[in-house]
């Protein structure tokens, strides 16, 4: 039996990197392993205490568990979960979720030795990979992209010739993520303020999905004639969103951050991307390549990444290709290999 245990927010229907990842793995695993796999959601805690030993019960009958905790999981409840392993000899495949844990682990020495000792650490970048690898000698470390069920194929995307026309000097930009100053959104009031100053008031704007966290756009935003508040997108509605756009803008800040699934949704609908260099952006991101990569908190920078794609619709047609051929990488068909080769 193998066991995926994490935080999927199954009752409260929570939307983020976290449980969209541990939800697509679980379905991937299925996919790959058929019925002989169970899920715990760790979002029981919550509700019912004595959940744990359901959890702990589950942990002991599985051959092989796929583990992907948040950070208080990995504080309070790994040490428990690795002495079971030990005792009943399960094998611990940790998949981690966003850019943290090298830092994170610096004075908890007891989960260093344990973690080491462990199956396997598979992260979302080669920039945390090789952090992992410097700082605590872990020789069980790989990467494991983040991915989305998308199938990559160059020759139909290039037959479709789905880049959307348009005017040069407009272009229609996409925000999709946590809706809250860390994201970035102060540095949009900046970038919003620069545009209409240069006469693209009408020509340029701003659409954001998302939960939002904090009262940033309601308070700084709401009132921006460049900026609009769509809603929040369930993970089945996104491709078909971003394909309506001419660019994503990430311009985030978050300390957290990793793998933004964002960011492969970008690439995986052929759209270019104009982001923070910040953490692990570069590796989704080139700069002029298949977009921009901006100075963070730069409202310059990012104002004249945007005027360069409205005015230059071919340049636009060309990163929107490149940004395709980028998501091969983290495509659901590349996850199934890697994936595979743990299994077997």
């Amino acid at each position: 039996m193998l066991l995926v245990l994490g935080y999927f927010g199954y009752r409260t229907g929570k939307l983020d990197g976290q449980t969209v990842k541990t939800r697509d793995l679980y379905r991937l695993l299925g996919e790959c392993a058929g019925d002989n796999v169970d899920f715990y959601d760790t979002e029981e805690f919550k509700y019912n205490k004595l959940s744990l030993l359901k959890m702990f019960w589950k942990v002991m009958r599985c051959k092989t568990l796929y583990y992907l905790p948040a950070h208080g999981n990995l504080k309070r409840v790994f040490p428990l979960i690795y002495c079971i392993s030990v005792l009943f000899r399960v094998k611990i495949h940790y998949f981690v979720v966003g850019g943290w844990l090298d830092g994170y682990l610096k004075n908890l020495p007891r989960h260093r030795r344990m973690l080491a000792r462990i199956e396997g650490i598979h992260v979302e970048t080669r920039k945390l990979e090789s952090s992992l690898k410097e700082l605590y000698r872990f020789g069980n470390v790989d990467v494991f992209p983040n991915f989305r069920f998308f199938n990559y194929d160059i020759d139909k995307y290039d037959s479709e010739k789905n880049i959307p026309d348009a005017e040069p000097g407009t272009l229609r930009v996409a925000f999709v993520s946590r809706v809250e100053q860390s994201k970035g959104l102060d540095t949009l009031v900046e970038v919003s303020d620069i545009l209409l100053s240069r006469g693209y008031s009408g020509k340029i704007n701003f659409d954001f999905y998302g939960q939002k966290r904090d009262g940033f756009f309601d308070g700084h935003m709401v009132d921006k004639s460049m900026f609009r508040y769509r809603g929040v997108l369930q993970p089945g509605e996104v491709l078909g969103v971003l394909k309506s756009y001419d660019a994503l803008i990430f311009p985030t800040h978050y300390d957290g951050e990793g793998c933004p699934g964002i960011l492969v949704e970008a690439l995986s609908v052929g759209l270019p991307v104009i982001a923070s260099d910040w953490k692990y952006n570069a590796e989704f991101v080139e700069d002029g390549g298949n977009g921009f990569l901006c100075r963070t908190f730069d409202a310059s920078a990012y104002a004249e990444a945007i005027i360069t794609l409205a005015e230059n619709p071919d340049m636009r047609r060309a990163m929107a290709r490149e940004s395709y051929i980028k998501s091969r990488f983290f495509s659901v068909d590349k996850a199934r290999e890697l994936l595979n080769r743990i299994i077997n």
